[in-house]
């Protein structure tokens, strides 16, 4: 049993060429999370960050959780069921 232990969920929206480099051209894509944890997420945080990520948005505690789940589900048919292949990755674009 994982009693006590802090899960944050994070790295499932996307395949592992993205994982392997999250450099798209001139740009990094984000990762997502969520987690009950503000420390464990901090910690996943960073661990996006050092594998080249440009951010990581904290989606919230682990009532998020399923929103990951369903993102995922959304790169998984996009990629196999709809063609896109593996090598994509989502982006959030903002006005400034």
């Amino acid at each position: 049993a994982w009693t006590g232990a802090d899960v944050v969920k994070a790295f499932n929206c996307t395949g592992f060429e993205t994982l392997a480099n999250p450099h798209f051209g001139d740009q990094a894509v984000e990762m997502f999370m969520a987690g009950g944890s503000p420390e464990a997420r901090n910690l996943v945080r960073g661990l996006a960050l050092d594998l080249g990520f440009s951010e990581c948005l904290d989606l919230g505690d682990d009532t998020k959780v399923p929103m990951l789940e369903s993102f995922a589900m959304l790169w998984i048919n996009l990629a196999f069921f709809q063609g896109q292949g593996r090598d994509f990755a989502f982006k959030v674009l903002k006005r400034h």
